[in-house]
């Protein structure tokens, strides 16, 4: 299948089931869709808290478990699991100063492509973990370019000669001067949203002859989302940033104490949403988020918060204790029926993915599309490689 064709057969997807994965189920109004899927509302609201947990880390075990109750679970089974790697790298230490993690990551990115043939143009590095990878796997030069100085200042103190790193912000005009004729690879490892885009309109305008790229966070770096290729700007489904964030509602990296953290903080933001509710007040206005510090507070002192962020004077009309319990419940219930809308979380990064290769594609290019690692590593693991065809 052409990614055209797969494209086309994801959006047919998309807007059949649009009620669902547009559905937001933290707040205290029930989704539209749940009248019409109600044997697959059963079934997510049965779920013991084990198995929401390891549901939402997984996608095809996700669609699996839905697929007796929603009669398309397994066609977008059967469009993502090409792109799932369910295989498990060999753990290997990381050199000092880099995160076990990232590490991983990095040789992951660089054993599923081939080694570079030439310099390689590193976008938005970091402190150049990946440069000094893949200097390292194939001895060839390395251009780094990242906006913060800290951090290439950190990167030059470990960088070989052969490893340059430039401050340099790449949504500016300086960025060109740096596609020199000797770059024969432009990479980029979890660059986001328009970092990406702006990727891979400099490096196929420049004519680089390959591009490997990661791309993560689709709706960061954006303010109006508009796709680069021209069959999705003509598209009937067009996206916007709230869906974006939809691509990535996955954490498969993050801790325990911080996973635990968000759920207090979400359970007493529908607490508040009851409470706003008991005072005739919308119950669904925009409340501020809050960093993890606050997950340590109690409930008490999060209504208090909200209260004031918001500058409403509220009449409690229940014990604390009862707004608690119904914050709680409130989660269980939202996390439960939030899995109908995660089934199409991997469909929504294809898309994002294919609109870059179709671009690039329409620029001349031959690309390849899989996942490079296993999603428990990072669940940002699609790798699109690029190679410029000559005419």
């Amino acid at each position: 299948m052409s990614y055209s064709s797969l494209t086309h057969h994801i959006d047919e997807l998309l807007l059949r089931h649009q009620a669902i994965w547009r559905s937001h189920a933290y707040q205290l109004f029930v989704p539209t869709w749940l009248q019409d899927q109600p044997e697959l509302c059963h079934f997510l609201l049965e779920l013991n808290d084990d198995q929401v947990r390891n549901l939402q880390g997984d996608d095809l075990a996700l669609l699996t478990a839905i697929t007796p109750f929603f009669d398309d679970a397994k066609a977008i089974h059967q469009l993502i699991q090409p792109y799932q790697d369910q295989s498990r790298q060999q753990v290997k230490e990381p050199p000092a100063g880099i995160p076990g993690r990232k590490w991983q990551q990095i040789l992951a990115f660089c054993h599923a492509q081939s080694p570079p043939k030439g310099k390689v143009l590193e976008w938005c590095s970091g402190k150049s973990y990946l440069g000094r990878a893949i200097h390292q796997q194939s001895g060839q030069n390395i251009l780094a370019l990242e906006i913060n100085s800290d951090l290439v200042n950190s990167g030059h103190h470990r960088a070989a000669p052969q490893h340059q790193l430039q401050q340099c912000d790449v949504f500016s005009d300086k960025v060109w001067s740096y596609f020199s004729n000797d770059i024969q690879r432009a990479v980029a490892l979890h660059a986001c949203g328009g970092l990406h885009q702006r990727l891979l309109q400099c490096a196929s305008h420049q004519q680089c002859p390959e591009i490997a790229l990661s791309p993560c966070c689709y709706h960061r770096f954006i303010d109006h989302y508009r796709p680069l290729s021209q069959q999705l700007q003509s598209a009937k489904l067009q996206l916007d940033k709230t869906d974006l964030r939809t691509a990535v509602r996955q954490s498969s990296t993050a801790h325990q104490g911080e996973i635990a953290g968000r759920r207090t903080l979400q359970s007493a933001q529908l607490a508040f949403r009851v409470l706003l509710q008991d005072n005739s007040l919308d119950s669904n206005m925009p409340l501020p988020s809050l960093s993890l510090r606050w997950a340590k507070k109690s409930t008490t002192e999060l209504l208090q918060h909200y209260r004031q962020q918001k500058s409403l004077t509220l009449n409690y009309k229940k014990p604390i204790a009862e707004y608690h319990n119904l914050g709680a419940a409130l989660l269980a219930r939202a996390e439960r029926l939030e899995l109908a809308r995660m089934a199409f979380r991997r469909l929504l990064e294809l898309r994002c993915v294919l609109d870059g290769i179709l671009f690039l594609e329409e620029q001349g290019y031959r690309c390849t599309l899989k996942a490079f690692c296993h999603h428990a590593l990072t669940p940002r693991n699609l790798l699109l490689f690029a190679t410029k065809q000559s005419h």
